[in-house]
């Protein structure tokens, strides 16, 4: 049990949201006087090898879910588990279909990569935390430390989030 949390912690918890701040910092070079495509790419390929990360670690803790937990479906954290992981796994064949920046579908497919994220990283935080209860409701030990560390960390990423859009203003005044 300890494996699985800590697997899909790392992936849903940690990596995929690591993957997104990642990706938006390419947001940031966009728009600052001295951007260079190199730069773009550079970040674009590190988002890619993230989340690419971020899945087989995903996989790990399913695979080990799918053969040594009883999987009757019967709880919120399992049935989350498997749509967010099904949906982690649409992501890349999505990302793989992008349209040209400029072409009409552009928009669309944007709205739909960034939607699809943001739930899987939203759900994702909300199932690390139900797993951590369950895990507290089956060992009898307080997880209050792990639920603490978690929240840090979401709070520190949810700063950086919010403040990228603001880092190049940052830099100019």
């Amino acid at each position: 049990i300890k494996l699985h949390g800590w697997l899909m912690w790392g992936s849903f918890g940690l990596l995929i949201p690591l993957g997104t701040l990642v990706v938006r910092f390419s947001r940031c070079a966009r728009h600052s006087r001295e951007a260079a495509s190199d730069k773009i790419a550079i970040v674009f390929y590190a988002h890619l090898i993230i989340q690419s990360i971020a899945l087989l670690v995903s996989a790990g803790g399913a695979v080990l879910s799918f053969r040594k937990f009883s999987n009757q479906f019967m709880h919120t954290h399992q049935r989350l588990g498997l749509a967010l992981w099904a949906v982690a796994w649409v992501q890349p064949f999505i990302g793989i279909i992008r349209p040209r920046t400029g072409q009409t579908a552009r928009p669309v497919w944007f709205v739909l990569h960034w939607l699809l994220g943001t739930t899987t990283i939203i759900l994702g935080f909300y199932n690390v935390y139900n797993g951590l209860r369950i895990y507290e409701m089956i060992t009898q030990k307080s997880q209050r430390t792990l639920n603490i560390l978690f929240s840090i960390q979401i709070a520190v990423m949810a700063v950086i989030y919010l403040l990228q859009d603001k880092w190049n203003y940052v830099k100019e005044q």
